[in-house]
């Protein structure tokens, strides 16, 4: 594993390219991160108009732009992906062309012939959000009436066509006292299950999802929760995510940041490329160069991918650094500064070390009581 990776970096390969087809959802979520513009620092936006979504043609030409340089594994997300209408031909051309492509989805669009296409065409994986086991917490959140049942509809005509689903759930005050549930509801239904109490500022800036972040008290419940210690052991065990591991980054660096801008980035619907989907830096667009010579030869992205842990400020005497997993994406949208400390990494980390006492307590109890805020 350790060749492969030192290979991987010595080449600059885009390992893992997540992008967004589009910015329009049939859902109005609370919590999405997905804003109204295209923020950016250290560089314009491309010139493309608001509305604006790559063509058919344009997408495919990316396709095998990526292929040209090693990338293996596509993520398509929006927005909602569904409401590509080219989305079938655009998923056919990243088969024909051998990625391996997972699809984030709500589900409320998948019917028999949309699960009957995704087994035929092998995709890895379909990502589902689901906020709750019943509908009154989910389409509370979604802001749609009747979106769980849709959604689950969508999940069973998946699996009925077995097709692998993870469900996820972000963990919000709204629906604390439903992750069990729906980690029961995902068992169940045969589906993997991911739970992340991280509700982040919107791609734009906008700080109103904040709002809804659960209280540290409870995330120091939910994190001591018998679910999570096992799940977050098999996801090591089965490495399912290499596209942002720490393990892999340390195997590369110990002083690298993060895997943005080494080995995964992000294309947005207008076609701007950032170093990865949390982190809006404008590096340049599809349509004024070429996917290649932005990932080798944009300023940008070489000031991102140049950048080491020493660069970083106000972090280096902090007791909890040896446990702290600082996205320097979320510095940058949180807190103003890719550089500075990490108003969310602060926050999850005192809550997983800063009272191991607490944590302890409440495993010894296995007794998980969340709080409803």
């Amino acid at each position: 594993m350790k060749d492969i990776i030192s290979y991987v970096q010595e080449k600059k390969i885009p390992l893992a390219v997540h992008i967004n087809l589009t910015r329009r959802c049939n859902l109005h979520c609370l919590h999405c991160c997905v804003g109204k513009g295209r923020k950016t620092a250290f560089g314009q936006a491309g010139t493309a108009e608001a509305g604006f979504e790559l063509g058919l043609m344009h997408i495919q030409r990316v396709f095998e732009e990526l292929a040209q340089v090693g990338c293996l594994l596509l993520t398509l997300s929006g927005g909602e992906v569904l409401l590509r209408d080219d989305l079938l031909e655009i998923i056919s051309r990243a088969r024909e062309l051998d990625f391996a492509v997972k699809i984030f989805t709500n589900g409320t669009l998948v019917g028999r012939k949309e699960a009957q296409a995704f087994h035929r065409l092998r995709i890895q994986e379909v990502h589902v959000s689901l906020y709750g086991a019943d509908a009154k917490i989910h389409d509370l959140i979604t802001g749609v009436s009747g979106s769980w049942t849709k959604s689950m509809e969508g999940i069973r005509w998946l699996r009925e066509e077995g097709v692998a689903v993870k469900v996820k759930c972000p963990i919000m005050k709204q629906n604390l006292a439903e992750y069990r549930k729906v980690y029961e509801l995902a068992v169940s239904l045969g589906a993997d299950y991911a739970f992340d109490p991280m509700i982040t500022v919107r791609d734009d800036g906008n700080r109103d999802p904040l709002n809804y972040r659960i209280s540290q008290e409870d995330l120091q419940m939910v994190l001591a929760d018998p679910i999570f210690q096992t799940k977050r052991k098999s996801d090591r065990e089965r490495e399912e995510s290499f596209a942002c591991s720490a393990s892999m980054m340390s195997e590369i660096s110990e002083e690298v940041l993060c895997s943005a801008g080494h080995y995964i980035c992000f294309i947005s619907p207008e076609g701007d490329i950032n170093p990865c989907v949390q982190l809006p830096i404008f590096c340049g667009n599809i349509l004024e160069h070429d996917f290649q010579w932005i990932w080798y030869h944009s300023p940008q992205m070489l000031r991102i991918r140049n950048l080491r842990m020493k660069d970083v400020r106000g972090c280096n005497n902090c007791r909890y650094l040896p446990w702290c997993a600082r996205c320097p994406g979320l510095a940058y949208l949180e807190d103003g500064d890719l550089l500075g400390p990490s108003s969310a990494a602060c926050w999850m980390v005192q809550a997983k070390e800063g009272d191991r006492q607490f944590n302890n307590q409440i495993k010894a109890n296995n007794q998980i009581q969340p709080i409803v805020t």
